[in-house]
């Protein structure tokens, strides 16, 4: 029904959005109920080898359409190394917090995944540019449908809540930090290398 095509050419931006944000929450309310599930059957975090390289490689592939347009730009530094876990579950982590450092940090900003393997343990971490948490805001966001902080994306608060059950299922560290640079925020995983 626009009049012009300025209008129609809003609308549809719009309706995109909207199937974009309800496609999202959709996948995350799905990654919860497959860890409720996991829970409930009581199955044990697999020690499968997962080589982190190739999982980093496809997990910022998978997110380069919010990268490119917010204009940020994601940077890897991930050493060979393969921790024990299980790729799928690892996969829906790194997602989950890489889609929060893209959403929370400004535009034109630098997200880093970097993967590390340091006093027999790897750290894998997501340092964005964004406004940070303070460590009373850390832990209130891991609750789910908790969203914190001032971002022009939508989201439900679910992405850290999800992280918080991945983490618990598998044995491995998450936790948030401040960034190195003292701007920011680092979530960090600590796995165990085969």
């Amino acid at each position: 029904r626009a009049r012009d095509a300025a209008q129609r050419d809003a609308a549809l931006a719009r309706l995109v959005e909207g199937i974009d944000r309800s496609s999202r929450v959709t996948e995350q309310l799905l990654d919860l109920a497959r860890m409720d599930s996991l829970q409930a059957e009581a199955v044990l975090a697999r020690d499968e080898p997962v080589n982190l390289a190739p999982l980093v490689a496809r997990t910022v592939d998978g997110s380069r359409g919010l990268a490119e347009r917010r204009r940020i730009q994601v940077r890897t530094q991930v050493e060979p190394v393969s921790v024990k876990g299980d790729s799928e579950l690892l996969g829906v982590a790194l997602r989950n917090v890489l889609d929060n450092a893209l959403r929370y940090s400004p535009p034109e900003a630098d997200v880093d995944v970097v993967a590390t393997q340091q006093a027999g343990a790897v750290r894998l971490s997501v340092i964005d540019d964004g406004p940070g948490l303070s460590p009373e805001q850390r832990q209130h966001a891991l609750q789910a449908f908790v969203r914190l902080g001032n971002s022009d994306e939508y989201g439900s608060g679910l992405g850290l809540s999800i992280v918080q059950r991945v983490s618990a299922l598998l044995g491995i560290g998450f936790e948030l930090l401040d960034a190195p640079s003292g701007r920011g925020l680092e979530a960090r995983f600590t796995l165990t290398p085969c």
